[in-house]
């Protein structure tokens, strides 16, 4: 008799259970919160410390309508899926931003992946007007949960709007490992087959050169394979491609360690020097150096161009074995 006492309690325990997590809502959308990563121009930067000016990060998510919710649809054709927005001080800093939060019924509705939208804006105490010019995300939620979203603001008036010509410094933690990178792939460095006395009239550029600038504008999978041994750091190396293609940085001779082998010069000079017909020059550009979650590979775009038609352009994936960089893969294919 107390054995049967005992399964009917045990019974009614577990359809107690079972009701409770069927009634709790599902959410279906967690470990999706991300950081954006705000870098400003010295002329922002002492703006909005005059103004005592906040930024704000908005961020709207938003899905494809699977077939049985294409009534429900917004004007440009997509199931709204939330928003949020965080206000930070008004400085360089990161911020973070919790990600959606949706029930299983609503991820029903879509098909394919989250979509993300990042718009960054001054926070005007007074009157509507923004004051800054800065970069904006739209994409797969995905490609930014494991690396911070790189987002560069100006004020309005240096630069033309939407424009993608911001140039920032390189976000403080890819500084040591893009600058070894950098170092090692130097023309005349002693990686390289070009010797240093055939270089004594090279320069290297000091902005380095998003997708917008390659000639052809090739991505790195479009020219380089992931190695069969470590597939995933190449895939996760691609995706901050695809997060950061479209932004340029500037590069510090300071930043060389030992110092660059090759002097810096600006965007003037870049095209002066190409204009000039002088021969025996040349002028080495590098990307951004793309990176894996953790930090351990590396794709960067280089290309060594002189004035004796010797464009080459390139994609290198590298990988750090012992806290040094090791060049894996390159192809040449012609740039200019």
């Amino acid at each position: 008799m107390q054995c049967r006492s005992a399964f009917i309690k045990l019974v009614l325990l577990l359809g107690w259970a079972a009701l409770s997590l069927s009634s709790a809502p599902a959410q279906s959308s967690g470990g999706t919160s991300f950081d954006v990563q705000i870098s400003l121009s010295q002329k922002a930067a002492a703006k909005l410390a005059s103004l005592d000016e906040g930024i704000v990060v908005a961020a709207t998510y938003s899905g494809d309508p699977a077939p049985v919710a294409e009534a429900r649809a917004d004007q440009i054709g997509g199931i709204d899926l939330g928003r949020e927005a965080v206000k930070i001080s008004g400085r360089p800093q990161t911020a973070h931003i919790t990600g959606p939060h949706i029930s299983d019924s609503t991820l029903a509705e879509i098909q394919g992946p989250i979509l993300l939208n990042v718009n960054v804006y001054s926070a005007r105490r007074s009157g509507p007007d923004n004051i800054l010019n800065c970069d904006s995300f739209d994409g797969d939620l995905r490609q930014v949960v494991h690396q911070p979203l790189a987002i560069y603001c100006a004020l309005i008036s240096e630069k033309p709007e939407n424009s993608k010509d911001g140039v920032s410094p390189i976000p403080t933690s890819r500084v040591a490992d893009s600058y070894a990178i950098y170092a090692m792939l130097l023309p005349g460095a002693p990686s390289d087959t070009i010797s240093p006395s055939q270089i004594q009239n090279w320069s290297l550029a000091g902005t380095t050169v998003s997708i917008a600038d390659m000639n052809p504008a090739i991505p790195p999978d479009g020219q380089l394979k992931a190695p069969p041994d470590n597939p995933e750091a190449f895939s996760e190396a691609l995706q901050d491609f695809e997060v950061r293609k479209y932004q340029r940085f500037q590069l510090d001779s300071t930043d060389f360690h030992p110092h660059a082998s090759l002097p810096l010069i600006d965007n003037q000079q870049v095209v002066d020097l190409r204009r000039s017909g002088t021969n025996n020059i040349g002028i080495a550009f590098f990307s951004a150096v793309y990176f894996n979650d953790d930090q351990t590979a590396a794709l960067v775009y280089m290309n060594d161009w002189c004035a004796n038609f010797c464009a080459a352009g390139q994609w290198v994936y590298l990988e750090k074995h012992g806290g040094q960089w090791v060049r894996r893969s390159g192809i040449l294919a012609k740039g200019a």
